[in-house]
């Protein structure tokens, strides 16, 4: 038995194993988990194409955490107008757009500097990634104007890829934001880009991407270039972004306290 399949054994166990000791502490999940794997169906079934390497990285990979949140992620739907996975500018209502017309601004306004600085921090590293802020606390004071409290932004930074280097499959975790990202330096290659909803977006099309990052996706960089990538999160636009707010203010306070694990696989940078 070869080392891959004992693993995906052992992690099944271990999954079984820790829903059997919470029924056995708490019957009453018994009766919750049910519900909680229906959420979890209708949560992963938003996704195309439907296959098994997306259930098994939802309910037993990567996506757990999407999973467990499902309940939550579908209750911000709820408050939320229409998840259209994929998002042009034009797509957001005026304010939205405006910040994010703004903060693409200084990108475009900086972006000989913040990539200098990134090729000097990164040296021999695959994947790196710097915050200027995350979910409004602000961790880096090179590019100021990013120092701003935004009214809908919450988080900003860039990552960057090494020559030849991608993401795996995978899935964000809350669906409180929507997910902007912005090519600084594309590439003139089709074999730069990042795949969702079982399309392709190439960045030397268009440098503007925006989607429901809980949703499946992958980014790819399979040139000899380095590909800069700036990334923000906005709350989604809604009739209550008063509740969106508060929402994202409570939660960036248990954030702060776990940003390492969500980038556990990037070498942070700032």
């Amino acid at each position: 038995m070869n080392k891959k399949l004992l693993k995906k054994i052992a992690k099944i166990i271990i999954v079984a194993s820790c829903f059997a000791v919470a029924i056995i502490v708490c019957p009453i999940i018994s009766l919750i988990l049910p519900i909680w794997f229906v959420l979890g169906l209708i949560d992963v079934l938003r996704n195309r194409p439907i296959d098994g390497l997306l259930l098994k990285r939802y309910f037993l990979g990567n996506g757990l955490l999407t999973f467990i949140l499902s309940p939550f992620n579908l209750l911000c739907d709820l408050i939320c107008y229409k998840n259209r996975k994929v998002y042009n500018l034009d797509d957001y209502p005026e304010a939205w757009k405006e910040e994010i017309k703004e903060v693409i601004q200084i990108f475009d306004e900086n972006k000989a500097k913040i990539m200098a600085d990134l090729d000097n921090r990164m040296a021999d590293k695959k994947r790196g990634m710097i915050f200027y802020k995350w979910y409004n606390r602000n961790y880096n004071n090179s590019i100021t104007e990013f120092n701003k409290q935004f009214r809908y932004i919450k988080t900003i930074g860039v990552s960057v890829f090494s020559p030849n280097q991608s993401t795996s499959w995978h899935f964000g975790p809350l669906r409180l934001s929507l997910r902007i990202l912005y090519n600084l330096l594309p590439v003139d290659s089709k074999k730069a880009y990042i795949k969702t909803m079982g399309k392709e977006h190439y960045w030397k099309n268009q440098p503007f991407f925006s989607f429901d990052d809980t949703l499946f996706h992958r980014s790819v960089n399979e040139t000899e270039h380095l590909r800069y990538c700036a990334f923000i999160d906005i709350i989604r636009p809604s009739p209550m972004p008063s509740v969106i707010n508060s929402l994202a203010i409570s939660l960036g306070f248990i954030m702060q306290k776990v940003r390492g694990i969500f980038y556990k696989h990037w070498d942070l940078l700032s």
